[in-house]
């Protein structure tokens, strides 16, 4: 008698929760579902139950339910090709692509004419080649980006060591920078020693360029020495009348 008051119990809550499901009240359905499942004794009850409750999480979008309530089904019966379909469904969907292979691979064995399990396994083969694909080139692209850039000419071909972390430029930049005086030093000698760097021209060796280098108040002295070195010419001036 007791029985068959709870037999009754689960199979109202059954048909209100189905009833729910219709008025897509999903929540209130998964909810009495629930209930019924923890009042559930056979084997065909339970799958029924874990079926109907992964229907309403996929209603939800809650695809990691989904899975788990058909592995759930799956537990109570190894060839339930509608579990083995929707679990491979959804783990497509969730891009888990080698699981979902193994369920087709389930379903092709219990079924090796099927079109749909046939075309659906094709498809799956396909998306694992191309990411293994993507994957390769992925790696490569990572590794030819670690490289060091190839110069586009002998002039910008520069070979540092890998210890130093700086160039020699900035080196010397520090050493101007920290001896000021010593560098201003080195450029006025530098400066001062450019004429004699000049190749002199022919016929004048014995001009000093040097003098040139710099700029002293001496002007009216030279232009006296130029004037005694001057040839002096006297010119007589004679009347004639007309």
């Amino acid at each position: 008698m007791m029985g068959s008051t709870v037999t009754e119990t689960t199979l109202s809550k059954i048909d209100r929760a189905h009833q729910m499901y219709r008025d897509s009240k999903h929540l209130d359905a998964l909810e009495l579902y629930t209930e019924a499942l923890a009042m559930a004794k056979n084997k065909a009850q339970k799958i029924a139950l874990h079926s109907s409750r992964a229907a309403c999480y996929l209603k939800l979008h809650d695809f990691k339910k989904v899975a788990q309530e058909c592995t759930s089904v799956l537990e109570l019966d190894q060839q339930h090709t509608g579990a083995l379909m929707l679990r491979a469904q959804t783990l497509v969907t969730l891009k888990d692509y080698q699981s979902a292979l193994f369920d087709v691979n389930r379903l092709m064995e219990l079924n090796s004419t099927s079109y749909v399990y046939q075309s659906l396994q094709a498809r799956l083969r396909t998306q694992l080649e191309v990411n293994l694909i993507c994957s390769c080139l992925l790696r490569l692209l990572k590794q030819t980006c670690s490289l060091a850039p190839i110069p586009e000419s002998e002039d910008e071909t520069v070979f540092h060591d890998e210890n130093d972390e700086e160039t020699i430029s900035e080196q010397e930049n520090r050493k101007n920078a920290a001896n000021p005086a010593k560098n201003h030093d080195a450029s006025a000698d530098q400066h001062s020693q450019g004429w004699k760097a000049i190749q002199k021209p022919k016929g004048h060796s014995g001009l000093d360029y040097s003098r040139w280098d710099k700029v002293d108040d001496d002007s009216s002295e030279e232009e006296e020495e130029a004037e005694e070195q001057l040839p002096q010419y006297r010119f007589r001036v004679r009347k004639s009348g007309v």
